[in-house]
């Protein structure tokens, strides 16, 4: 507690995942850092929101050759795609 500094709350933003537990342990960080410094926590620069990005998906989707991919091809990325979209917060 007596080691905590502000500029702590930036550090989680910098981690892009789709993996649940990474994402539970940044929750767990924010819900923490705002339970113990709730008077010293900017909530406009710890929202949980900016930190969820589509842009490997959009990466993803961008780099797609759809011109050799076969049908069955094209539904399984689109699933996975999908799945990757629905699973983040």
């Amino acid at each position: 507690d007596e080691d905590y500094q502000k500029d702590y709350l930036n550090y989680p933003l910098q981690v892009k995942s789709d993996e649940y537990y990474v994402n539970m342990a940044i929750s767990w960080f924010y819900a923490t850092a705002l339970a113990k410094h709730y008077d010293e926590v900017d909530l406009a620069q710890m929202s949980l929101f900016d930190t969820v990005k589509d842009d490997d998906v959009i990466d993803e989707i961008k780099s797609l050759d759809i011109s050799n991919l076969t049908p069955i091809e094209a539904l399984n990325t689109l699933y996975q795609l999908q799945n990757k979209l629905k699973n983040r917060w």
